[in-house]
């Protein structure tokens, strides 16, 4: 058994982002004390300061305080909306009131106060010497701050390395995204196909597009039975910022007497989430049933001027549309319990958090037909081809029939899904590296391990002198 799995979360530690690979990141960095002390195996999670790692903790034990911030930040919010309300250029609302995932005025202090952070965990914590034997999970997969030398070095001292894999889609579609973000992503896995020694996956349909991507590109790379692995994503909410306070645009829109209750999407804005396929279903349901209504929950992502505008400028936006980007899980939560459906028309996906989110909260789900979304929702989920809009408005008029029932079993028999069951899932693939040979038992190692620096072709060099052959 390793003597340690450090947890590499430096990336979401200091984001204020919940959405996505942040809840993930988040809730087991949460839940892996517990699961520690069930496993018999310490878990750690750790940010990376100047070449050392250093323990950090997520949980928000001094609620006092966090209540007292969370308190500022929403008369903060509260007051500067009720003066952006007289401002109409949306580059001074983004800057004075940013959005989840956008620092606007707050970057400077944002970066200082970082700063001053690491200072003090640098001064008074002691860092965390690796020691052969160790793992260390990639728990923020491709983030643009791992540290890759550093890791190379761990790695030559016989600590193993893991990442988890949450999709390939910058990869498989690098039209939906920033070019920036799919050189990134391509350099970090033509890195982590040589030097990673093993990937869990948050779907066994990313599993297999991982397993895929290996053998293109490092067939000569030996991997165990078991350095591929998957686990199950949780569907709780955590609620890590905000107050329980819901504000009065999504009261006063789901409350709206005499009205049915709208459908719900919830994404980033961008391009892969595919809202204007929503839209084009909506223009079609409205012909037969003019008081349906959608609410779009998001934060704003990459390429999605043409969108949001798209969304802004339609004449039934605000009386039968909404739009927030900046919601937070108490929000979430309330638009899941009053919502007739949820609404989920991704082209791509890792796993679809919003999906086990929504049928949590006994909601029925229209999703697309995409594998990784009946893998995820099974018989529980209607879906949709995405090639014809009609289908999709077809789902939606029988649900505002009263007949949601007829479509799918009822959403609360879905299997319950936790955070904890999901950082179990996840550290017990990582327990099963032992029988790949990687762990080291006194002076004596595995035939894979004693052949691991013959199957590593590459380092940061290498990896570049790939992608120049395959330009």
């Amino acid at each position: 058994m390793p003597a340690r799995i450090l947890l590499e979360s430096t990336n979401t530690f200091y984001s204020s982002v919940n959405t996505g690979i942040q809840r993930v990141v988040r809730n087991i960095g949460i839940h892996a004390a517990q699961v520690s002390k069930e496993m018999g195996v310490e878990c750690i999670p750790v940010v990376h300061i100047r070449e050392k790692f250093y323990p950090v903790s997520f949980r928000r034990t001094d609620r006092k305080w966090a209540d007292f911030a969370d308190a500022c930040w929403e008369i903060y919010r509260f007051v500067m909306g009720a003066i952006l309300r007289f401002v109409p250029v949306r580059s001074i609302r983004k800057l004075l009131l940013p959005e989840p995932g956008h620092a606007g005025i707050f970057k400077g202090p944002n970066i200082v106060s970082r700063m001053l952070a690491d200072l003090a965990r640098s001064t008074f914590i002691k860092p965390i010497d690796l020691r052969a034997g160790d793992m260390l999970l990639l728990l923020d997969g491709c983030a643009k701050d791992n540290p890759l030398e550093l890791l190379e070095k761990a790695h030559e001292s016989s600590v193993t390395i893991g990442a988890i894999s949450y999709d390939l889609i910058p990869l498989q579609y690098p039209q939906m995204f920033h070019p920036n973000l799919v050189t990134q992503f391509r350099n970090f896995m033509n890195w982590a196909v040589q030097n990673v020694d093993f990937f869990v996956a948050i779907s066994d349909t990313v599993k297999g597009d991982v397993q895929q991507f290996v053998q293109e590109h490092a067939p000569e790379r030996v991997f165990s039975e078991h350095a591929f692995a998957s686990f199950p994503l949780g569907a709780e909410l955590d609620y890590p910022t905000g107050t329980p306070q819901i504000r009065q645009d999504i009261t006063s829109f789901f409350g709206e007497p005499d009205r049915k209750s709208p459908f719900l999407t919830v994404g980033t804005i961008e391009p892969r989430k595919n809202h204007l396929f929503v839209m084009q279903a909506l223009d079609r349901v409205w012909q037969e049933d003019e008081h349906a209504r959608l609410c779009i929950i998001g934060r704003t992502g990459w390429l999605c001027h043409e969108i949001i505008n798209s969304i802004r400028n339609h004449e039934r936006f605000a009386s039968h549309i909404l739009l927030i980007t900046d919601a937070t899980d108490h929000e979430l939560e309330y638009c899941y319990q009053h919502s007739a459906a949820l609404i989920f028309p991704s082209k791509a996906e890792g796993f679809g958090l919003p999906i086990v989110e929504a049928l949590q909260h006994g909601l029925p789900v229209l999703a697309s037909g995409i594998p990784i979304h009946r893998e995820v929702g099974r018989e529980w989920c209607s879906y949709f081809d995405l090639n014809s809009s009609d289908e999709l408005a077809d789902l939606m008029l029988t649900v505002l029939e009263g007949n949601a029932a007829s479509l799918t079993p009822p959403p609360e028999t879905y299997p319950p899904r936790t955070w904890l069951e999901c950082t179990r899932r996840l550290i017990q693939g990582c327990l099963k590296q032992q029988q790949a040979g990687y762990v080291y038992d006194g002076e004596e190692q595995s035939t894979v391990s004693m052949s691991r620096q013959k199957q590593k072709t590459t380092r940061l060099g290498d990896v570049v002198e790939g992608l120049r052959r395959s330009a």
